[in-house]
């Protein structure tokens, strides 16, 4: 990760992104943990001057662009461009600062109250929120992972707005659960419950009907990778209001059943089974196979453990999940962990590069959970 640190110039102390080979904030946010577990650890006091400037240098940059200007890398075909950020990465980028320096620092570094506005206006209902700002060209859907970082971002700020509206999210989130613990990637009506209860009786050809009509918006339609950051997102919440533990316990149960339903324990490791995943038909940006998984859950079990043990008593350990990921998803050649868990070539070719196969957020993610033990 090192390596990608910037020595001299205007991004001085700052990461580069090895996909985009340009800077990406959040990069540099997920590093500032990283280094801060590792100065822990060792005490090697480099590591913490290094976590101190480049902390720095990333509120320079937000007192010039903002939290509502960060720079965001979308990968096409044949281009890589960059537009203002969307929701996920403002609240991505203060939640890895949070875990660096705390919520009181960031909040005295960073004026993270601007995020406020972007919250609005990507606010759908009460709790439900769109990846980017709505406006009359961008009729986006309600997203549930970004609902849950929303869920945490008001957890960490005081005052009762900020209350009412994580009620709000933890309500929305608990009644658009599948009721087989999955958290689709999109909101769910009364027409998806209908077809998720029926679809039995329905026939595949109704389902395919539906589905295509759908689109994103099914609920057959989700990931592991945004199943798995939803609820760790949720659990982030808890963490600063422990107070929602008996409205979220049931689903982050039922969360968890899923996961243990559809993972695989062989030989003291336990790996994701992605199979019950969509198929993928044609080229498209997508998370399906993604490893990060793996991160957003290592660190997701860790906390729980000490919000509430018996939360985690029923999915394998942490240990089996780590021991899985460092055996068979660790790239020595490239330094790196492969970004999917997968060898069907023909899958990951239809799979759209992304910023996040870099090792930033994976790093991030296990040092959180190293951190939390």
């Amino acid at each position: 990760m090192q390596s990608h640190r910037v020595a001299t110039g205007c991004n001085k102390d700052l990461y580069l992104n090895p996909i985009i080979k340009d800077i990406y904030l959040r990069e540099s946010a997920f590093a500032c943990n990283v280094l801060k577990v590792n100065y822990l650890r060792t005490k090697n006091s480099k590591y913490k001057e290094d976590c101190e400037l480049t902390v720095q240098a990333i509120s320079n940059r937000l007192r010039i662009y903002g939290l509502e200007g960060i720079r965001e890398p979308v990968i096409g075909t044949r281009f890589c461009r960059m537009k203002n950020g969307s929701l996920p990465a403002s609240i991505i980028l203060i939640h890895a600062l949070d875990q660096a320096i705390g919520i009181s620092n960031v909040n005295k570094q960073i004026n993270v109250e601007v995020v406020s506005s972007l919250i609005s206006n990507c606010q759908v209902g009460k709790g439900s929120y769109t990846h980017d700002a709505i406006s009359s060209s961008n009729k986006a859907p309600i997203v549930l992972n970004t609902s849950a970082m929303v869920c945490y971002f008001h957890s960490r700020v005081q005052g009762q707005n900020n209350e009412n509206s994580l009620a709000d999210g933890v309500m929305f989130l608990v009644k658009n659960q599948r009721s087989d613990g999955l958290w689709p990637y999109c909101n769910i009506n009364g027409l998806d419950k209908l077809i998720w209860r029926y679809q039995k009786y329905m026939g595949g050809k109704c389902t395919k009907v539906y589905d295509y009509l759908r689109q994103d918006r099914s609920i057959f339609f989700g990931d592991y990778l945004h199943h798995v950051v939803t609820l760790y997102y949720m659990v982030c919440a808890l963490e600063n209001r422990p107070k929602y533990l008996v409205e979220l316990r049931p689903a982050i149960l039922k969360a968890l059943d899923f996961i243990e339903n559809n993972s695989i324990i062989r030989g003291g490791k336990a790996y994701l089974n992605y199979q019950w995943e969509p198929n993928l038909k044609s080229i498209r940006h997508c998370n399906f196979r993604d490893s990060s998984a793996y991160f957003y859950l290592a660190a997701a079990l860790v906390k729980l453990e000490k919000i509430d043990r018996g939360l985690t008593s029923k999915v394998p350990q942490v240990q089996s999940y780590i021991n899985y990921v460092f055996g068979n998803l660790w790239n020595a050649a490239g330094d790196n962990f492969y970004p999917y868990d997968s060898n069907d070539i023909d899958l990951l070719n239809k799979i759209m590069q992304r910023p996040a196969e870099s090792i930033f957020d994976k790093a991030f993610l296990y040092s959180v959970a190293v951190g939390s033990m």
